[in-house]
């Protein structure tokens, strides 16, 4: 009995050794605390703008039971990273929210990844949900500035005028609706005669694409459109297009006249008001003019700096200022109606310039600003809407330029028009039996006249014909050489002498190689 006591009692002693072992197994393999980062929205602006900072915010959080100690969060755009933001920490089960800045050069579709711990600095749980992805639209703002373009350049012995006649602003100009405006012309000179006559239609917010649709009769006669410029936002809502149409009337001189526009669309659109611009010939004075148009919505309300919503009015050639006696400067904005704009012109600046309800038509004296080339006007918006539509610049030459009087001394250097240079001036072929040809020498010619010129050679001897029979230039008998050379440029000769087999002459023998030059 004794024995088998023993024996059971050892057996029980070995169940319970490994019963504790287990036990400390599994309380060593509990589950370390652990952070998980994980971004979870990209939250961009509701309308991603070209060339303008965006910002784009994204939520990362940390699922895990760890806090996580500073981190990196990248925005990535098609697989290029734009931003970098720094997270210093972000406790468990906590979220975050880093901002992005991205200003994209392009329009069209654009990956955004936003990556949280690009690097691998935090041990996480989960190394696979780092990212986190969403297609988004670039669009180009219209409210950024462009340019108008310029219809004509030209002098006249004239003169330009421009009205608006009796414009007010309608809005929401329905389908069938007509809009008429009457220009009472009275400064056309008595036998002046009208060189160009234009007419403008300035609309807004068309609910027709791509813009109002319009018929436009002048005293009673359908027109043909001749230009027509669009802009819109581009982008969002609110998103219509604006623009200017252009037609070329006739005019016969001063008097009345009438415009009318007809909605032939369907739908609405509205109506700044209808510009007459007036270019007539007389017995007066030269005038140079530049008539720049177009249509350009700008806006540094909202997105827009002041500089990118500026519009360009160039007025290229070369200005000889001495014969400027006056310049002015007529800008024609629809929408300038609250003053928070500024105009430039070369050095000259002016604030809050257009300030009318419906279409501001401002004059400026620009006289002393003027410049002899790179003539530049910029309507600036600030804070405000506004569309710039006409730049119209007029030079008024003097009658007669003043004269001045000063002393200049003059001096030239008279080259004649054909004339070369030849090295070296002497050759000499070596020592040479009947039927050898010495080795070839270089010949240079340059040309050092004012034209260019055909070269061509001559051969005198005195040597029973030793040099006439013989004398090679390019590796051919000297009669049908020739050669061209540039004004100021040059070209190489080789000669040589090949002494004819049946030459009986002895001794030192001499000739005379002429080059002629012949102006081509």
């Amino acid at each position: 009995m004794n024995k088998i006591y023993n024996k059971m009692r050892i057996s029980a002693i070995l169940v319970l050794t490994l019963v504790l072992f287990a036990g400390l197994v599994t309380t060593a393999s509990a589950v370390q605390p652990t952070s998980d980062l994980t971004p979870t929205d990209i939250n961009p602006p509701s309308s991603i703008l070209v060339d303008m900072p965006n910002a784009i915010d994204a939520t990362v959080n940390n699922t895990g039971t760890k806090d996580a100690a500073s981190f990196n969060v990248t925005l990535a755009v098609n697989g290029t990273i734009v931003d970098t933001q720094s997270v210093s920490d972000l406790a468990a089960d906590g979220n975050t929210t880093v901002s992005f800045t991205w200003t994209p050069a392009v329009t069209g579709d654009h990956l955004l990844t936003v990556t949280a711990d690009p690097e691998y600095v935090i041990d996480e749980s989960d190394e696979t949900n780092n990212n986190i992805s969403m297609e988004v639209t670039a669009y180009i703002s219209g409210y950024m500035g462009g340019s108008l373009r310029t219809y004509a350049h030209d002098v006249v012995r004239g003169d330009l005028s421009y009205t608006t006649g009796n414009s007010t602003y309608r809005g929401g100009l329905l389908s069938g609706e007509t809009y008429t405006v009457e220009f009472n012309i009275l400064d056309i000179p008595e036998g002046a005669t009208v060189k160009t006559a234009r007419l403008y239609s300035y609309w807004s917010y068309s609910y027709v694409e791509p813009g109002a649709s319009m018929d436009v009769t002048f005293d009673g006669t359908l027109q043909t459109q001749d230009a027509s410029y669009i802009d819109r936002k581009g982008y969002g809502s609110y998103d219509r297009p604006y623009g200017t149409y252009a037609y070329d009337v006739t005019i016969p001189g001063n008097g009345v006249y009438s415009a009318t526009i007809n909605n032939t669309g369907t739908d609405k659109f509205s109506i700044y008001a209808m510009g007459l611009l007036i270019i007539y010939e007389d017995n007066g004075n030269e005038v140079e003019y530049w008539i720049d148009e177009g249509a350009d919505i700008i806006s540094a309300k909202y997105v827009a700096t002041p500089e990118q919503a500026t519009t360009d009015a160039p007025f290229d050639g070369t200005v000889t200022l001495a014969d400027v006696e006056s310049a002015r400067l007529i800008t024609v904005v629809p929408s300038g109606d609250k003053g928070l704009n500024t105009l430039l012109f070369n050095s000259y600046t002016e604030s809050g310039i257009w300030n009318t309800t419906n279409i501001a038509v401002e004059e400026r004296n620009v006289t002393t600003h003027i410049t002899s080339t790179g003539n530049l006007a910029q309507l600036r918006d600030n804070e405000d809407f506004m569309m710039p539509s006409g730049a119209f610049l007029v030079l008024q030459r003097y009658s007669t330029p003043p004269t001045v009087s000063s002393g200049v001394s003059l001096g030239a250097n008279i080259i004649p028009a054909v004339s070369i240079e030849v090295t070296p001036d002497a050759l000499n072929f070596g020592t040479l039996a009947p039927g050898q040809t010495s080795n070839e020498q270089n010949l240079g010619i340059t040309n050092t006249g004012a034209s260019n010129v055909a070269i061509t050679a001559d051969v005198a001897d005195t040597a029973s014909d030793l040099y006439v029979s013989g004398l090679l230039l390019d590796s051919g008998i000297w009669s049908s050489y020739s050669a061209t050379v540039d004004k100021a440029g040059s070209v190489n000769a080789g000669a040589a002498l090949a002494v004819p087999g049946g030459y009986t002459g002895l001794g030192t023998k001499e000739g005379t190689l002429i080059l002629w030059a012949e102006k081509v």
